[in-house]
Protein backbone atom coordinates (compact mmCIF):
# COMPACT_ATOMS: atom_id res chain seq x y z
CA UNK A 1 0.00 0.00 0.00
CA UNK A 2 1.33 3.44 -0.88
CA UNK A 3 1.78 6.35 1.50
CA UNK A 4 -0.96 8.27 -0.30
CA UNK A 5 -3.42 5.38 -0.16
CA UNK A 6 -3.13 4.52 3.55
CA UNK A 7 -4.35 7.89 4.90
CA UNK A 8 -7.26 7.83 2.45
CA UNK A 9 -8.50 4.51 3.83
CA UNK A 10 -7.90 5.56 7.46
CA UNK A 11 -9.89 8.76 6.91
CA UNK A 12 -12.73 6.82 5.28
CA UNK A 13 -12.84 4.45 8.24
CA UNK A 14 -12.85 7.34 10.73
CA UNK A 15 -15.58 9.17 8.86
CA UNK A 16 -17.89 6.29 7.84
CA UNK A 17 -16.79 3.30 9.91
CA UNK A 18 -16.88 -0.18 8.36
CA UNK A 19 -19.17 1.02 5.54
CA UNK A 20 -16.46 3.42 4.37
CA UNK A 21 -14.14 0.50 3.63
CA UNK A 22 -16.50 -1.13 1.13
CA UNK A 23 -15.79 -0.79 -2.58
CA UNK A 24 -17.51 2.13 -4.27
CA UNK A 25 -18.63 2.28 -7.88
CA UNK A 26 -16.52 4.57 -10.04
CA UNK A 27 -19.43 5.55 -12.30
CA UNK A 28 -21.04 8.93 -11.66
CA UNK A 29 -24.42 9.19 -9.93
CA UNK A 30 -25.75 11.39 -12.74
CA UNK A 31 -24.61 12.25 -16.23
CA UNK A 32 -26.05 15.63 -17.20
CA UNK A 33 -24.41 15.59 -20.64
CA UNK A 34 -25.74 12.17 -21.63
CA UNK A 35 -27.43 11.85 -25.01
CA UNK A 36 -31.21 12.05 -24.51
CA UNK A 37 -33.11 8.79 -25.17
CA UNK A 38 -35.24 10.38 -27.92
CA UNK A 39 -32.06 11.29 -29.84
CA UNK A 40 -30.78 7.71 -29.51
CA UNK A 41 -34.14 6.44 -30.82
CA UNK A 42 -33.85 8.82 -33.78
CA UNK A 43 -30.30 7.62 -34.49
CA UNK A 44 -31.50 3.99 -34.48
CA UNK A 45 -34.52 4.75 -36.68
CA UNK A 46 -32.49 6.64 -39.29
CA UNK A 47 -29.88 3.88 -39.40
CA UNK A 48 -32.42 1.08 -39.77
CA UNK A 49 -34.84 2.85 -42.14
CA UNK A 50 -32.44 4.85 -44.31
CA UNK A 51 -29.13 2.99 -43.81
CA UNK A 52 -27.44 6.34 -43.16
CA UNK A 53 -23.82 6.59 -42.07
CA UNK A 54 -22.81 8.13 -38.74
CA UNK A 55 -21.71 11.29 -40.57
CA UNK A 56 -25.06 11.63 -42.36
CA UNK A 57 -26.95 11.09 -39.09
CA UNK A 58 -24.75 13.73 -37.41
CA UNK A 59 -25.47 16.18 -40.23
CA UNK A 60 -29.22 15.53 -40.06
CA UNK A 61 -29.25 16.00 -36.28
CA UNK A 62 -27.33 19.26 -36.65
CA UNK A 63 -29.90 20.33 -39.26
CA UNK A 64 -32.70 20.04 -36.69
CA UNK A 65 -30.71 21.82 -34.00
CA UNK A 66 -29.22 18.87 -32.08
CA UNK A 67 -25.44 19.09 -31.67
CA UNK A 68 -23.90 15.62 -31.39
CA UNK A 69 -20.40 14.59 -32.43
CA UNK A 70 -19.98 11.89 -35.06
CA UNK A 71 -18.04 9.75 -32.59
CA UNK A 72 -21.00 9.87 -30.20
CA UNK A 73 -23.32 8.67 -32.98
CA UNK A 74 -20.82 5.91 -33.86
CA UNK A 75 -20.68 4.82 -30.20
CA UNK A 76 -24.48 4.65 -29.95
CA UNK A 77 -24.69 2.69 -33.21
CA UNK A 78 -22.15 0.19 -31.86
CA UNK A 79 -24.09 -0.17 -28.59
CA UNK A 80 -27.27 -0.78 -30.60
CA UNK A 81 -25.47 -3.42 -32.69
CA UNK A 82 -25.80 -1.31 -35.84
CA UNK A 83 -22.21 -0.25 -36.39
CA UNK A 84 -19.77 -1.14 -39.17
CA UNK A 85 -22.17 -3.28 -41.15
CA UNK A 86 -24.77 -3.01 -43.87
CA UNK A 87 -28.25 -2.92 -42.33
CA UNK A 88 -31.48 -4.10 -43.91
CA UNK A 89 -34.60 -2.06 -43.15
CA UNK A 90 -35.67 -5.08 -41.08
CA UNK A 91 -32.51 -4.73 -39.01
CA UNK A 92 -30.98 -7.94 -40.34
CA UNK A 93 -27.36 -8.19 -41.43
CA UNK A 94 -26.93 -9.15 -45.12
CA UNK A 95 -23.56 -10.83 -44.63
CA UNK A 96 -23.24 -14.58 -44.84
Amino acid sequence: MSRACAPKWVNRWRRYGEVGLLDRPSSPHTSPNATPPEVIERIETWRRDNKWSAQRITDELRGIGISVHRRTVTRHLACLGLGQQFIDPTGENNRK
